[in-house]
């Protein structure tokens, strides 16, 4: 699954993929796909509550910024 996000503002980028992440992280997990997902991307999940609805569960995943370019570009592309 590759997510592609734009925004404004480099503030706006980090809001719009925080957002984008937490509504994939709760679609797969309404969906029983996290576990597998999570394993298939060399990663796990903590403290995933059992008993709740899946749009009520907050992911917090870490992720940082990585420019790719030059500042002499004309466009700059993050992973």
């Amino acid at each position: 699954m590759n997510l592609v996000m734009e925004a404004d503002s480099l503030d706006e980028l980090y809001g719009v993929i925080d957002e984008a992440m937490q509504l994939m992280l709760v679609d797969l997990l309404r969906d029983n796909e996290l576990k597998k997902f999570l394993r298939e991307h060399g990663w796990h999940a903590q403290n995933i509550p059992l008993q709740v609805k899946p749009e009520d569960v907050k992911f917090d995943v870490p992720w940082e910024l990585i420019a790719e370019g030059t500042k002499n570009d004309s466009e700059r592309r993050t992973h």
